[in-house]
């Protein structure tokens, strides 16, 4: 499919299913937003990457009322090259769990590659902080949160930083099909 009918489709999805009335990309106001603009350079909302040696990680989550939720992640090297990526049904879950899965799944991912050195970017800021705080999480999560930290706990670096929603472009792609 082509560049166009891409971004004909992903400005068509952010103004019908996120009630957003404006084309332009909303962190910098510049242009209308397509896919290609949200991964150029010229958006403040472009991916960055890592410090040299480091390995950045971003993992997303998704799940609507009574459907089948899922998680996804994607780990990319400082030279910007792609290491891989997922996407995993996880069954009917809240969101918050959701996006511990996608945590979980890209921790344990990483892990199996050898890598030691993450910056682990997450778009839940009650993830992050949950992470950071070293607390338990709640009830429903407990488990999950007790396994991400026993992955944080082995011996290797990783930051836990809050990023705004960037997949909001992976999310709309996997709508289309595309």
């Amino acid at each position: 499919m082509n560049e166009s009918i891409i971004s004909s489709r992903l400005a068509t999805s952010r103004l019908n299913h996120l009630h957003i009335r404006d084309p332009c990309c909303y962190h910098c106001e510049d242009v209308i937003e397509t896919a290609l603009h949200t991964l150029r350079d010229d958006c403040p909302l472009a991916w960055q990457a890592p410090s040299v040696s480091w390995i950045r990680l971003n993992t997303d989550g998704a799940a609507k009322v009574g459907a089948i939720a899922g998680c996804g992640g994607v780990l990319r090297g400082n030279n910007v090259e792609w290491i891989f990526g997922f996407s995993k049904n996880i069954g009917i879950c809240s969101a918050y769990v959701a996006e511990l899965w996608g945590v979980l799944e890209c921790l344990k991912l990483a892990r199996l590659r050898g890598v030691t050195k993450i910056e682990l970017h997450v778009d839940s800021h009650v993830v992050v902080k949950t992470l950071q705080s070293r607390s338990v999480g709640s009830p429903d999560a407990r488990i999950l949160v007790q396994s991400i930290m026993k992955m944080l706990a082995l011996n290797w670096e990783v930051v836990i930083e809050h990023t705004i929603a960037k997949l909001i472009l992976g999310r709309c792609v996997s709508k289309f099909g595309l």
